[in-house]
């Protein structure tokens, strides 16, 4: 898992040469064989399905790397809007901060403490429990409905229909702050839990990216908004994080407008396929949300990808649930998938079915 992780180009590679050395052993062909290059070049550049883009040469990654995954992709890849809970929104429709909140779950799991984690520190350290911040505790509800709501009564309209200019985005962006920024000095104990400057920010961010995108249903607007209120926490805290970590950020708002290759692109378009990306901790999961609460808040099917969107859509014979991303991941943290399909005698076989492992308290939700 963590070679397919970090590098998915090199594991199809691998799995080519293991192939043809066990084609070649079964066989007793002889090295070098005219057979066996052919053998070894079609398992390597076989048809397989690409969902991730190419990498900057600096980042030393091989194709299809979740890295290059768009955040659009994992918009569509979680199905929160079909659910019941969603579908009952703000005003009478799709509750797109409901869609965004449940979208940085893959989001922070997939990219920050799956990629990010391996591809930076080889899995070593604290990281996979510093993200769980942004999709814990419920602590991003708040902030994105006060804003959402806070949108609809000042400007007299629903969700998505806030004229997307750079004055009202700032209106947002200030208010979700503001009022994001008082609540750690309400309650310490969370300020306590959100133990690091760039975790803080990051909620921020992403509650303000958040609200904007769902209000205006841009996603570059909120984008740059997210970058925006990096100068309102930096006037308010001094800081933001550990070394650079603001770098990337404090620039982005001129490079949002610019689809030059080395600066930007567009927004359903982004993971870490160009240079001037902030690929920090506790950054990259926190994208993703704008991309699926934007399309919902147009009243979009799907934000990117019919096909990606399709492809997860199948809950009765997918073992994970995308529907409700947040709850899987808990269970998975519980241990509660059992594996299913054909295994070894060292894992073996599930014969229970998909869904008959799951709780009974999980049951009437499913």
């Amino acid at each position: 898992m963590a070679l397919r992780t970090s590098d998915g180009g090199l594991a199809r590679a691998w799995v080519g040469q293991q192939a043809s050395l066990a084609f070649v052993g079964a066989y007793d062909i002889p090295a070098g064989d005219a057979v066996t290059s052919d053998f070894v070049f079609t398992i390597k550049h076989g048809d397989v399905v690409f969902t991730g883009t190419a990498l900057p040469y600096r980042r030393a990654q091989r194709v299809n790397s979740i890295g290059g995954v768009p955040y659009g992709y994992y918009a569509d890849i979680c199905q929160s809007s079909r659910t019941p809970e969603a579908i009952k929104g703000l005003d009478g429709g799709i509750d797109p901060v409901k869609v965004t909140v449940e979208a940085l779950t893959p989001g922070c799991v997939l990219t920050d403490q799956g990629w990010l984690h391996n591809y930076l520190a080889g899995g070593s350290s604290s990281w996979a429990s510093y993200v769980m911040s942004v999709y814990t505790d419920e602590v991003l509800e708040d902030p994105s409905y006060y804003g959402a709501d806070w949108g609809m009564h000042h400007h007299k309209c629903g969700v998505g229909e806030v004229p997307n200019t750079l004055k009202n985005g700032m209106e947002i962006a200030e208010v979700v702050g503001q009022h994001f920024l008082a609540s750690y000095d309400l309650y310490p104990a969370m300020c306590e839990t959100h133990f690091g400057g760039s975790q803080r920010f990051l909620l921020q961010c992403a509650a303000i990216g958040a609200a904007t995108g769902c209000l205006t249903g841009d996603s570059d607007l909120g984008q740059t908004m997210w970058m925006y209120n990096t100068h309102i926490q930096k006037e308010h805290c001094m800081r933001l994080g550990f070394y650079g970590h603001d770098m990337q950020d404090q620039m982005g708002c001129g490079h949002n407008a610019s689809y030059r290759s080395d600066q930007s692109c567009p927004y359903e378009l982004r993971n870490m396929n160009f240079p001037d990306q902030a690929m920090h901790v506790g950054h990259v999961g926190g994208y993703v949300g704008i991309c699926g609460g934007s399309a919902h808040a147009r009243g979009a099917a799907y934000s990117t990808n019919p096909v990606i969107k399709l492809a997860f859509a199948d809950h009765e014979h997918i073992q994970f649930d995308w529907r409700y991303p947040r709850r899987e991941y808990g269970r998975g943290a519980l241990h509660d998938f059992m594996p299913a399909g054909e295994r070894t005698v060292v894992c073996p076989a599930y014969a229970g079915g998909i869904t008959a492992n799951i709780p009974p308290m999980y049951e009437k939700k499913r």
